[in-house]
This record gives C-alpha cells, structure tokens and sequence, in this order.
C-alpha cells in the first residue's frame, strides 16, 4: 500500500494493520526457522510495512501534540 493511502487513515487502522503484520512477521520467523519459508521476499515487504506504518503513527502524534501558532 502507498504511504499516501496509509497518511489518510484512522489512528485505530493503522495500529489494527500494524498489528496484522507483526502478527505476519511471526509467522514468517517461525517458518523460516523450520525452513518452510517459501519467499523470503514477503519478509522484506512486511518489514518495510511496519516501518511505514511506524513513521506515520509518529508523524500524526508530532503534528497532534505541537502547539497550533
């Protein structure tokens, strides 16, 4: 998903999408750990959505809690 697609949604929606893919990550780690991990690709897009999502959580946060001049 775009970062732009992502900036337009709720708070709560993208805690729920963060916690949808952690809870992808972990399964991914468990499935490579037993070598059943069929692309290792998704592990590297899943990460890289966790990260967008975490960047956006904090740049809501900034924008709610500084000060309006």
């Amino acid at each position: 998903m775009k970062a732009k697609e992502q900036r337009a949604k709720s708070h709560a929606a993208l805690q729920k999408e963060l916690q949808e893919c952690q809870a992808r990550m972990k399964t991914f780690r468990f499935q490579l750990s037993a070598n059943r991990l069929k692309t290792v690709r998704e592990v590297r897009a899943t990460r890289k959505a966790i990260a967008q999502i975490h960047t956006i959580l904090r740049e809501q946060n900034q924008t709610l809690t500084q000060p309006q001049t």
